[in-house]
């Protein structure tokens, strides 16, 4: 492999893993908005 094909590589597996992980935390924040706020 060459440096270009390195540096593609890398930052492809950047953006999908950066992307699954920005996706996970917006699901757990719609999950916590969802919940009813209990109040005593």
């Amino acid at each position: 492999m060459t440096a270009t094909e390195t540096i593609l590589f890398g930052t492809i597996w950047g953006l999908l893993i950066g992307g699954l992980y920005f996706a996970l935390r917006s699901i757990r924040r719609k999950r916590r908005q969802h919940q009813p706020d209990q109040k005593p």
